[in-house]
């Protein structure tokens, strides 16, 4: 008898082989059990499971790479968004400069046949154009019918938005003469 059919005919109760010595004509000894990683066979059950697991981990894993493609997209654009910004303040570094909103007057002067516009913050000149028909007609107002300082337009520069005339930009801020 060998030990395999020893084996066998005493079942599945491995405990009670633990220790054990068996007296057979090759004196075979249990000494203890160890386990060990071999392949087994799967049931049906088994198998069905395995199955529901690789459905779920597939699932799992296509919804993980839609996240991170979103999050890339996301990310790329706040690094697109910091390196522009990046850019406008290197720019204004450089040039020592910025574009700002500065309250402009509009000033007719009816002696060199201009308007000018004036900057308030500095109070230089910084583009002027040849005076149009409409610039020199000026409004005649009824004191009786408005008062003072709530006139329509009273405040406002005129003109600006019609983009009409010709205008002479000058990038020094220096009054022209």
């Amino acid at each position: 008898m060998n030990v395999h059919d020893l084996l066998s005919e005493l079942g599945d109760d491995s405990q009670a082989l633990q220790g054990a010595i068996i007296d057979t004509p090759d004196r075979v000894v249990i000494e203890c059990e160890k386990e060990k990683r071999l392949p087994v066979e799967l049931t049906q059950y088994e198998l069905a499971q395995f199955g529901e697991k690789l459905a779920e981990l597939t699932e799992r894993q296509a919804e993980l790479e839609a996240e991170l493609k979103a999050t890339r997209t996301q990310l790329k654009a706040g690094i697109d968004d910091v390196k522009a910004e990046t850019m406008r303040v290197t720019s204004i570094l450089r040039s020592r400069k910025e574009v700002r909103a500065v309250k402009c007057l509009r000033v007719l002067d009816f002696a060199h046949d201009l308007v000018r516009f004036i900057r308030t913050d500095t109070w230089r000149e910084v583009s002027n154009m040849k005076m149009l028909p409409e610039d020199r007609q000026l409004e005649i107002k009824d004191e009786a019918e408005e008062p003072e300082g709530e006139a329509e337009g009273e405040g406002e520069l005129e003109g600006e938005a019609e983009g009409e005339g010709e205008l002479k930009e000058d990038g020094e801020d220096e009054p022209t003469k």
